[in-house]
């Protein structure tokens, strides 16, 4: 069957009928453009970027904001707010050219997932088993529902 790439729009053969890409450097071009908006960092400075992200985030918030020493740890950032302590996963998330984000929820530890996409200067909070995302200020309101596993 012939088919037109979703990012070259080149025509392409293909026997698998969901295939949208004449190849793996369309799929990524397509969807992680934002990779370009970046300087030529490791993942490990990138991830370390990320959490400094959201760690500032939280603390404009009102929350009192603990880092992870151990790349083990349960979670990567631990947040006090009230006496009550949150738990954030924090992942690098990008958006694709229709604006979708794209990031890693598979193994996610803690209670809370902060997606952060550094090329927008935006971070995407989520409740980690529902994928719902949630305001920052929702968190303490008094129907917050318990957020410790």
């Amino acid at each position: 069957m012939t088919k037109k790439c979703r990012n070259c729009n080149t025509s392409f053969e293909t026997r698998i009928p969901r295939k949208t890409y004449c190849g793996r450097k369309c799929f990524m071009e397509y969807n992680y453009s934002t990779f370009s908006d970046l300087p030529a960092l490791s993942s490990g400075t990138v991830g370390a970027l990320s959490e400094l992200l959201v760690s500032v985030d939280l603390m404009k918030h009102g929350f009192e904001v603990y880092r992870a020493l151990s790349q083990s740890s349960s979670c990567d950032v631990l947040a006090l707010k009230d006496g009550r302590p949150y738990t954030f996963e924090v992942r690098t998330g990008y958006t694709n050219r229709e604006g979708k984000l794209l990031t890693n929820r598979s193994n996610v530890r803690a209670a809370h997932l902060a997606s952060v996409v550094i090329a927008k200067n935006e971070i995407v909070y989520e409740y980690a088993p529902s994928r719902e995302r949630f305001d920052l200020s929702s968190l303490t309101a008094p129907s917050a529902p318990p957020l410790m596993p």
